[in-house]
């Protein structure tokens, strides 16, 4: 009985955080792709930002694909959740940033003040090392 609660709470906590890193990630790829004579490192930033987009989804089918196998469910769930919250927390990160522009002129003068080159790198740094934390965690579940 307990098992079926823990594939229940795991599914939940799985499917939960990648929900909103999907929200956030296209609530943050559509603020900052309107932006007008932006440099090429927030264009970069933006691709990334799309690009959790595929990995997230991914992430989602293999946890439907595996959440029946009560024994497996653990050993998946852990890794996957690992790397959601991961990129959970860099997206929201950005997210903090960017809500002080909201409603105003997306311009690049306007934004460099919030994002500057510095903030746009590490941004950019720790986003790619999430990614990569929940690429590993889908190449261990898939082995």
């Amino acid at each position: 009985m307990s098992g079926a609660f823990e594939v229940a709470a795991g599914a939940f906590a799985v499917v939960g955080v990648a929900d909103v890193i999907l929200r956030t990630g296209r609530e943050i790829y559509n603020f900052l792709h309107d932006v007008a004579d932006a440099p090429n490192e927030l264009k970069a930033l933006n691709e990334s930002i799309q690009e959790t987009e595929t990995l997230v989804v991914a992430c989602q089918k293999c946890w439907v694909q595996n959440r029946t196998h009560v024994s497996t469910t653990t050993s998946i769930r852990t890794p996957l959740e690992s790397g959601l919250k991961a990129l959970d927390r860099e997206l929201q990160n950005l997210k903090r940033h960017i809500v002080k522009l909201k409603g105003g002129k997306k311009s690049w003068q306007r934004l460099q003040y919030v994002l500057n080159d510095h903030r746009i790198g590490k941004a950019l740094n720790s986003l790619e090392r999430s990614k990569m934390l929940l690429a590993n965690a889908l190449m261990i579940v898939y082995g």
